[in-house]
């Protein structure tokens, strides 16, 4: 990280993309039941997430990358995000918004807000506190309860608190301390140590009056730290060094021309990420890694700051501990893999896991009618979209058309031939015979877009979501070769998503979203509706995030992506479920918070 003055200069101005990977051909041996991938280890890379700025009114946003500077995504669209920072078992993201933290899935889903006010956030080992900045000091919060502590307060001398980091042991913090002295343009700062329980607090010697964003090894011997200078006429400089929590053998780790700061270690301690903001030594710029003492400097990318390794992570596959077996069509999913997000195929129990592709970058699986191919969306290395095919077995993989450059959710027609796909304001059709598109505009106005398309089963109407230049979403049924559009939800409730028809035709099964990006009272749940738009229901509703509905192909379940009841001892249980179609009788088919894009 840098400096509380220079994250807030940067941010000053100021949601669900995939962290995906490269390749440009799709499609492997079907497997048998595996074993979870980690996905932290393609090779020697691993995966970070950083901060970069866009636009010239100084907005930022989240991205991930790995650390040989391939695969990299943006995990943030909107708002000004910053200073991202992994959960210890790398599933979620806590970071900075200028209303205070804010928490997401890895893959940037789900993001809301926790801590109003609070800023630099960083986890405790047991993945269930957050320490942060605050107006009255360091403080912490606990993630389940609710219940916030002040650590450390201000004082006279100590007005401001920053970045802070906590021991492997969970016994104790490292944290900036903004002094009262300085100057008009440049405050003192220093390194301090204290107990989880505020006691014990002591400073770090040798690290006044310029030392900053302390991050602590991976062993717990060492700290490693920024000295940062800013300037009367703006310049800045900073290099990172080593030091022991009692401030005895200070080690100079990058002390190059130009500024440096630390952000990193990686998971097992070897090397340490630095990014370098060297205006005057444009061919530094950018994220690196390099072993903690200083050699091998390998570039990562060529932008941003503040750069967090993610932990060592399992892909959440599943086994064969689902709670209900099920018989049945398999679902398809995706999830996250070691080489990114890959295309899989279940039993409704969660058990047979057959890996179809092996390349990364896929979203947006939907089976055909007669289950016997699954539709997706692949990305390439420049971005661009393309609708692929493939079959049930993982062979014949065959690229169809472009979609453009944001990846279209995907509807089958009933008889099989045509696939439906937004784009923008308009409604596309792909008939894959003749290899032709047909698109028709729903809205006049260019920034609303159409999402979700899902057929009824007769094949002659669709519903879609219409989302308008305020990020509202309602439901809209037309005709699908044209004819009157009509809402079925007003938006008053908040966004209608993620529609799907049942086979049976009786009910739309849609999310319904309330509140804004970052609001922390956004809520989300999974609702069915007649396709009159009367009657809606509630089918699945969890303290966390439930979307993007999927009917069984007998109409009688439903798959939802869903962070799931949470278990007896209150923790979450994400991954993808399944429910009656009453909305009784659910269970966890395939675990794990990096599974999504569900269809059965």
């Amino acid at each position: 990280m840098l400096g509380r003055w220079r994250r807030t200069a940067l941010a000053v101005g100021a949601a669900a993309a995939l962290v995906t990977t490269s390749g440009a051909a799709y499609g492997a041996p079907a497997a048998g039941p595996r074993a979870a991938v980690a996905a932290a280890e393609p090779g020697s890379a691993g995966m970070l997430a950083y901060t970069f700025g866009v636009g010239s009114r100084g907005q930022t946003r989240i991205a991930t990358v790995w650390t040989d500077g391939s695969h990299r995504q943006v995990i943030t669209k909107r708002g000004n995000a910053y200073g991202p920072v992994w959960s210890p078992d790398g599933s979620t993201l806590a970071y900075s918004t200028l209303r205070g933290v804010g928490l997401m899935t890895a893959t940037g889903g789900g993001q809301h807000l926790v801590v109003p006010g609070g800023r630099s956030p960083s986890w405790a080992p047991d993945g269930r506190r957050l320490a942060f900045a605050c107006d009255e000091g360091l403080c912490v919060v606990d993630l389940v309860t609710g219940q916030r502590t002040v650590v450390v307060p201000t004082t006279a001398d100590w007005p401001a608190v920053d970045s802070s980091t906590w021991s492997p042991d969970g016994s104790s913090l490292a944290f900036t301390r903004i002094s009262a002295d300085g100057d008009d343009y440049t405050s003192d700062t220093q390194l301090w140590t204290v107990h989880a329980d505020g006691s014990g607090l002591a400073a770090v010697p040798g690290t006044s009056p310029e030392g900053i964003d302390p991050l602590w090894s991976p062993d717990g011997t060492w700290l490693m730290y920024t000295e940062h200078y800013g300037g009367r006429g703006g310049e800045y400089s900073g290099d990172v060094f080593l030091v022991h929590p009692d401030g005895t053998a200070r080690t100079p780790v990058l002390t190059l021309d130009g500024s440096d700061a630390g952000s990193s270690w990686s998971p097992d301690g070897s090397r340490v990420v630095v990014s370098s903001v060297a205006d005057l030594y444009p061919t530094m710029d950018g994220i690196w890694t390099l072993r903690p003492d200083g050699t091998d400097r390998q570039l990562v990318v060529r932008e941003g700051w503040g750069a967090q390794w993610r932990p060592a992570f399992t892909a959440p596959l599943p086994g064969t501990t689902a709670a209900r077996a099920a018989s049945g069509p398999r679902l398809a999913y995706v999830a996250m893999t070691d080489t990114g997000f890959d295309l899989f195929t279940a039993r409704p129990d969660g058990a047979d896991v057959r890996r179809l592709t092996t390349r990364g970058r896929i979203t947006s699986p939907a089976w055909s009618p007669d289950h016997r191919m699954i539709a997706f969306v692949a990305r390439n290395r420049r971005g661009a979209h393309a609708l692929w095919t493939i079959r049930a077995d993982g062979s014949g993989a065959k690229r169809r058309t472009d979609v453009g450059f944001q990846p279209p959710q995907l509807a089958w027609a009933p008889g099989g031939g045509v696939l439906a796909y937004g784009d923008g304001p308009r409604l596309c059709t792909y008939t894959l015979a003749s290899r032709t598109r047909e698109c028709r505009r729903i809205s006049d106005n260019d920034v609303d877009t159409v999402s979700h398309p899902s057929f009824a089963p007769s094949g002659r109407r669709l519903v879609f979501s219409l989302t308008d230049n305020t990020d509202v979403s309602r439901l809209v049924v037309t005709g699908t070769h044209g004819g009157p559009v009509r809402r079925l939800t007003q938006g008053k409730g908040g966004s209608a998503l993620d529609p799907s028809w049942s086979p049976r035709g009786d009910r739309i099964a849609f999310t319904l979203a309330a509140g804004g990006q970052f609001d922390r009272r956004r809520q989300t749940a999974v609702l069915t509706i007649r396709p009159d738009g009367t009657h809606p229901t509630t089918l699945f509703a969890t303290p966390g995030l439930d979307d993007a509905p999927a009917w069984s192909p007998d109409g009688r379940r439903v798959v939802v992506r869903s962070d799931g009841p949470p278990a007896a001892d209150g923790t979450a249980q994400p991954g993808v479920w399944v429910v009656d179609a009453s909305g009784r009788h659910e269970w966890l088919a395939v675990p794990g918070r990096g599974v999504a894009y569900a269809d059965w």
